[in-house]
């Protein structure tokens, strides 16, 4: 009988060890996942200072998560998994960090660019401040961007319109 008490004390003692091991591999790779959070979130904000200081979306800048990873030293797939699903909280609200992600668009000096994001705003603007009986078509919207200093195809237009739910010309007739 003494011999089976000692068995399952030293039964005991390994499971308990096994549970301690796995509990450290969890907690290691909790901070692990938080460090590295951590860091591709001070990149993010490096890059865009600007646009956490005034939430105004003209202030994003060009940013990809080849950047990002560039920067980090991260891989871009661990940079996609870290900004996939979360979000940031900021003094002008709760957003998904994958928007803040935008492509370049060169200006029409070619010695800057800017963020698809600030296009896609000015774009909104144009049409919301457009004379609603004669609406601006997709051509005369290009025109206008130009004037901003935003040189893209009216096909570009056409595809940041549709992503802004913002219908054709004739639709958007009242």
């Amino acid at each position: 009988k003494e011999k089976s008490d000692s068995e399952d004390v030293q039964k005991g003692k390994a499971m308990i060890e096994d549970g301690i091991r796995s509990a450290n591999l969890f907690i290691n790779a909790l901070v692990q996942r938080r460090n590295t959070l951590i860091a591709v979130m001070r990149v993010i904000v490096s890059i865009q200072h600007d646009y956490f200081l005034t939430g105004k979306i003209e202030s994003l800048q060009p940013m990809t998560l080849k950047k990002v990873a560039e920067i980090s030293g991260y891989d871009i797939s661990t940079i996609s998994r870290v900004s996939n699903s979360r979000y940031v909280l900021t003094d002008f609200g709760t957003f998904p960090l994958k928007d803040l992600f935008t492509t370049a668009v060169s200006t029409d000096s070619g010695s800057s660019s800017v963020s698809n994001a600030a296009i896609k705003t000015a774009l909104k603007e144009i049409v919301d401040n457009e004379d609603k009986s004669n609406p601006l078509n997709d051509d005369e919207l290009v025109k206008r961007l130009s004037e901003m200093g935003y040189t893209i195809a009216r096909r570009t237009v056409s595809k940041y319109r549709e992503a802004l739910c913002i219908n054709k010309a004739n639709l958007r007739r009242q």
